[in-house]
């Protein structure tokens, strides 16, 4: 049987198996790589009384009900008054939310349709 250097020098040592093992068990990192939005339930983003588009928001329900023209989906009360603040700050149009969606003759389709 062939022993690296590590095993011979653990050897001349007295310890106790447990011990021995410890010490030849490789350190592991506990970094996760892992978003924590994966853990949230994607189900009716986005879609009228469903969950908010906002991926940092866990809102669901009647309160989303926000229909942002440019990203074509619905946001609650909260997320819509923060991005519109943020339009606001930037000096951008923030008329871009409604509580029901325009439609618009000839507006392509999602299916890129007109």
């Amino acid at each position: 049987m062939h022993l690296t250097a590590k095993e011979r020098r653990l050897q001349k040592v007295r310890m106790t198996p447990l011990q021995r093992v410890s010490i030849n068990r490789p350190l592991r990192r506990q970094t996760s790589l892992r978003n924590p939005a994966d853990d949230i339930d994607q189900t009716g983003k986005g879609e009228l009384g469903g969950k908010c588009n906002r991926t940092a928001c866990t809102t669901r329900g009647a309160d989303v009900q926000w229909w942002n023209r440019p990203m074509r989906a619905h946001y609650c009360r909260g997320c819509m008054r923060l991005i519109r603040s943020y339009d606001e700050d930037r000096g951008t149009d923030s008329a871009i939310f409604e509580t029901t969606p325009r439609t618009v003759p000839d507006a392509p389709t999602d299916d890129g349709q007109n």
